[in-house]
């Protein structure tokens, strides 16, 4: 356990340290070969699948970010289909028409209240 916590503080200054010195892409690359080729032998096989798993992860979040973008977009576009769609009503006719929503979710949420609480 003791070797992981001293992996992960000495992997923390490793970062912290390119951060300091805002280093180039390929100035980092260099690095952190030099410092791979300063791992022990018998340690090179966790490395690799540290650095592999943290690879997919980073694959699979940025897929996941587009992913829900998308859905985003998609979304905000069938929403704004309806935008306006009670422009024609009549202010008597929208007043109604709100009172009617305002009162079915007051009976949909008593029908509710009352299944929950023949439940007890």
């Amino acid at each position: 356990m003791k070797s992981k916590i001293s992996f992960y503080y000495n992997y923390n200054l490793f970062i912290n340290s390119f951060k300091e010195r805002n280093m180039e892409s390929s100035n980092i690359r260099t690095e952190v070969i030099k410092e791979v080729n300063l791992i022990p032998e018998e340690k090179l096989t966790e490395l690799y699948k540290f650095i592999h798993y943290f690879r997919l992860g980073v694959e699979a979040s940025i897929e996941t970010v587009v992913s829900k973008t998308k859905n985003d977009e998609e979304r905000r576009e069938k929403i704004m289909q309806f935008a306006g769609s009670w422009n024609d009503m009549s202010d008597e006719v929208f007043a109604d028409f709100n009172e009617e929503i305002v009162t079915r979710r007051q009976q949909a949420f008593l029908r509710r209240r009352s299944d929950e609480s023949s439940l007890d």
